[in-house]
């Protein structure tokens, strides 16, 4: 057991919920963008409107992802430097 403060743990706990919206917003874009290549890559011929969405909003999704994965990975990587920073500021209890 560590003795850890209850604001390590909500920061613990903030970054964690954040580092999940940001990756489940990445999977939601990048499948729009996956939905409208189905939806629209084997189509002989497209209205403008699906036009729009296969060259220019699947991109932008594919921008988005990218965008939220990155911030996922990041954040992941801070969670595990806070971790590490409060295990070394904290002390370990052993149970009797």
């Amino acid at each position: 057991m560590w003795a850890i403060g209850e604001t390590d743990l909500d920061a613990l706990s903030l970054t964690t919920n954040i580092t999940n919206a940001s990756f489940a917003i990445g999977s939601f874009c990048l499948g729009f963008a996956v939905n409208i290549w189905i939806t629209y890559g084997g189509a002989e011929k497209l209205t403008e409107v699906a036009a729009f969405m296969l060259y220019k909003c699947s991109w932008g999704a594919i921008i988005g992802s990218v965008f939220f994965y990155g911030a996922g990975v990041f954040l992941h990587m801070k969670k595990g430097s806070l971790w590490d920073k409060i295990k070394a500021e904290s002390r370990q209890i052993t149970p009797q």
